[in-house]
């Protein structure tokens, strides 16, 4: 599972706006734990993803793009998870400073929203209101854990903006591979919530041809 994941952001961003990027995944023993590391050109020795250039326009800044998985089993062991994840673009190669980095990670325990973003960048009227918190230290929330963005979802932001250049088909290769990860979101919230499943086909459960067995 975590390797067909990993073929698919590998597909997507190559056909879309990516160099040279090869996403792969690796297994990791966390503890007692099985876990995978899906990531852009990772290494292995520390095991870590690595940054990937972007296609700009010509006469436009270099950008490099950074994408990082780790995924691990849901608690009865049948489906993996996400655990954690970072997709952030950047100046260069190893530079901190770029243009933003978006985060998730699962129950966070700092106080911060677990899905957020965080853009670089500087503004007067943030300084006034929140003195000594410069922008890029600031957490927007996005949409928690089931309905957080995807990587389609920033690398679409990229191309709309006229950052990067997109290759042709781009549309609908971003909308088909977002669309299965929405349905892959959609399908973990109806078994967390299996209350809410039942009361939406009672109620609805006739008019879409469902059969109700009591």
């Amino acid at each position: 599972m975590a390797t067909e994941f990993a073929v698919e952001i590998d597909t997507m961003l190559s056909q879309t706006v990516a160099r040279h990027v090869q996403v792969r995944a690796l297994a990791m023993q966390h503890r007692q734990e099985r876990t995978f590391l899906v990531a852009s050109n990772v290494q292995k020795n520390p095991m870590k993803s690595q940054r990937f250039e972007l296609d700009t326009p010509p006469g436009r800044p270099n950008l490099w793009m950074e994408v990082s998985f780790q995924l691990r089993f849901d608690e009865e062991r049948e489906y993996l998870t996400v655990q954690q994840s970072f997709v952030g673009v950047f100046k260069d190669k190893e530079s901190k400073e770029g243009l933003f980095h978006y985060d998730y990670e699962r129950r966070k325990g700092d106080g911060y929203p677990d899905a957020h973003l965080q853009v670089y960048g500087s503004s007067t009227t943030w300084e006034e209101v929140l003195p000594g918190r410069p922008l890029p230290k600031l957490h927007f929330p996005m949409g928690g854990t089931r309905f957080r963005p995807c990587v389609e979802d920033i690398v679409e932001f990229l191309i709309v903006e006229g950052i990067v250049n997109p290759r042709p088909g781009w549309k609908e290769l971003l909308n088909t591979s977002r669309d299965k990860f929405q349905a892959n979101q959609l399908k973990a919230a109806m078994r967390r919530n299996p209350q809410l499943v039942e009361d939406f086909v009672r109620r609805h459960g006739e008019s879409l041809g469902i059969k109700i067995i009591y």
